[in-house]
């Protein structure tokens, strides 16, 4: 009897919280937001299985991903995982990846979202925008290659026009540096 009354040790780490709203409409689409890290292995797995559906799911669900950063204020130091003096830093790394390549690579994804998975955009095109995640992961996550060039690599063999994707990077700063 004893047994039945104890918990399970739940490692906080290890926890997904889930926060839904519920509503009483019903509707025929969805819409998915997913909150990463370009370092989360997770994330690139499940994005790997979605785009295999993807086409299935194309006017179904509104795929929309949230890159998680912090800002730490003020700070030109880059041994703190940060980029232009503080305004994106790096989340808890989970993996041996360098801090700012995950911060550089998680603000280049944003960007790649605005201008290929946004509806609006002239660019708009889901399938390649979730191939860029498949191919990133496949090419520089699993080689241990994440870095600049791999993702100019991965750019390369997709044929991605990264013109207005690099716009929104360099304007997403205080300033050129």
């Amino acid at each position: 009897y004893q047994q039945q009354y104890q918990q399970p040790y739940i490692n906080p780490l290890e926890t997904v919280i889930i926060d839904v709203e519920l509503n009483n409409k019903l509707t025929d689409h969805i819409n998915l937001e997913l909150f990463y890290s370009s370092d989360d292995e997770d994330f690139y797995k499940f994005i790997t299985e979605y785009k295999a559906l993807q086409d299935e799911f194309e006017n179904i669900i509104t795929l929309r991903t949230m890159y998680f950063t912090h800002s730490v204020g003020n700070s030109s130091d880059p041994s703190d995982n940060c980029v232009s003096n503080g305004k994106y830093c790096a989340p808890i790394i989970k993996s041996n990846i360098n801090g700012l390549n995950v911060v550089k690579e998680g603000i280049f994804q944003k960007c790649l979202g605005i201008v290929y998975n946004d509806k609006t955009s002239s660019l708009y095109d889901v399938g390649l925008y979730l191939s860029y995640f498949v191919e990133f992961y496949n090419m520089c996550y699993k080689t241990k290659r994440f870095n600049e060039q791999c993702r100019e690599d991965v750019i390369t063999l997709l044929n991605i026009d990264d013109r207005k994707v690099m716009h929104c990077v360099k304007a997403s700063f205080k300033s050129n540096t």
